[in-house]
């Protein structure tokens, strides 16, 4: 008897409101302008976050079982998408060469945090360089460490990123496997990671070749993994990793506790307990307790490239709006105008901004969660605050980087994940 399909309205909503994020993000920004292309573009992040509160996902378990793909062809097609991303990544790293003239992160990584740690060397000495006079590293161990690998192996440190997110990908198909999913919708479910490389490799190709990214990225797609299948130690190992690393998850963490005591209080103490661990074991042992400034001694490292970032760029002339606050991202570029005080006093009237927007956030949170959590599963509950809250805080960005946006975007694979494109009678 034949099988039927047909477009599962609720699932539509969520894959277009994924695709206009895509859509406004790599292609259509600079056309929108820094005005129009912000406020969409946040909008549409905060609806596919609030999306399963109107809407809760639907299980694909009544589909009939043979039509459940096999395991070992959805990991060779995998493999076979991989295989041709790798080399498509190989022909983008030959073509646009490690430069520190346009971008300092990898050349600095290596020069300063990895060649000093295979020397047992003090990771955090002061570092002459990057147009700061003497500047404390800033960069915590999970942004860092994983280039160890790669100085060991002598290959293109740019592979770490990519192999992270492969493998962020690997793990993704492997919860989706463990559900109930016919093959049409596992088939557009697990095209939604590799959707994005594809838009990075095509429209961001130099924040690919000169960043490290990926790498970031790949650690908020894999919390988002693991809070979507509620792993323990998933969710540990995700959550030091985006601590030590882009660590702006720490505003996520207040919901997350609320959310966890809310539902499973030893499952809440047992993760604080893992986190502190790790971090302790990852961070605060080996490097903070060395040297106790160093954290707010590299955070100033980020203030002065702030500045540098709103006074403009070298090559720009003194008349021209700062290149990257009016990339079509993120609201810097409304205060940089608003404005007429000193670059410092309206980058600080900007951080003023964005701590109010968080906090904000963080309550209105807050408030959902105590009202939601008896009808409103976990998951949809943490899922709603990191989406939110990664929006938020990289829209108000005092530089809003392009590549930033990335560990935004991913979070929204997990959501839209949950939900069902095709039904099939």
């Amino acid at each position: 008897m034949p099988i039927s399909s047909k477009i599962n309205k609720t699932g539509l909503v969520i894959y277009a409101l994924f695709l206009v994020e895509l859509l406004v993000f790599f292609i259509f920004k600079k056309q929108l302008d820094f005005i129009v292309a912000p406020i969409v573009f946040t909008v549409c992040g905060l609806a596919i976050a609030y999306y399963p509160l109107v809407k809760e996902p639907l299980s694909d378990a009544g589909n009939r079982a043979h039509q459940k793909p096999n395991k070992y062809i959805v990991y060779l097609a995998l493999a076979i998408v991989s295989l041709s991303f790798c080399l498509w990544a190989h022909f983008i790293f030959i073509n646009n060469p490690i430069d520190i003239k346009k971008s300092d992160i990898i050349p600095y990584i290596n020069e300063v945090y990895v060649k000093r740690f295979i020397n047992n060397e003090w990771v955090y000495a002061k570092a002459p360089g990057l147009g700061y006079g003497n500047w404390t590293p800033n960069y915590l161990p999970f942004h860092w460490f994983p280039f160890v690998l790669a100085k060991v192996l002598q290959i293109d440190f740019r592979w770490i990123p990519f192999v992270a997110y492969l493998l962020s990908v690997f793990i993704y198909a492997k919860q989706l496997l463990k559900q109930a999913h016919s093959a049409i919708n596992i088939t557009g479910k697990l095209l939604l990671p590799f959707v994005i490389l594809f838009f990075i490799y095509f429209k961001q190709t130099s924040e690919l070749a000169h960043t490290v990214e990926l790498l970031i990225a790949s650690y908020y797609f894999l919390l988002s993994i693991f809070i979507n299948n509620n792993s323990l130690g998933g969710r540990g190992f995700s959550l030091t990793a985006t601590l030590l690393s882009r660590y702006v998850v720490i505003f996520y963490l207040p919901v997350a506790l609320l959310i966890e005591w809310l539902s499973n209080r030893k499952q809440a103490i047992l993760q604080v307990v893992f986190v502190l661990v790790a971090v302790s074991i990852c961070y605060i042992i080996p490097f903070l307790s060395r040297d106790w400034s160093i954290f707010t001694e590299g955070a100033k490292s980020y203030d002065i490239a702030t500045l540098g970032e709103w006074d403009g760029q070298d090559w720009q002339p003194k008349t021209d709006n700062p290149f990257q606050l009016f990339q079509g991202l993120g609201f810097a570029s409304w205060i940089y105008l608003l404005s007429n005080a000193p670059l410092p006093a309206r980058v600080d009237l900007h951080k003023h901004i964005m701590f109010v927007a968080i906090i904000i956030s963080i309550v209105c949170l807050a408030y959902i969660v105590l009202k939601k959590h008896k009808t409103v599963k976990p998951q949809f509950l943490h899922l709603l605050a990191l989406k939110t809250l990664l929006t938020i805080v990289f829209a108000f960005a005092l530089v809003p980087y392009n590549y930033l946006f990335w560990s935004s975007i991913v979070i929204s694979i997990t959501i839209v994940s949950n939900y069902k494109l095709v039904d099939e009678n």
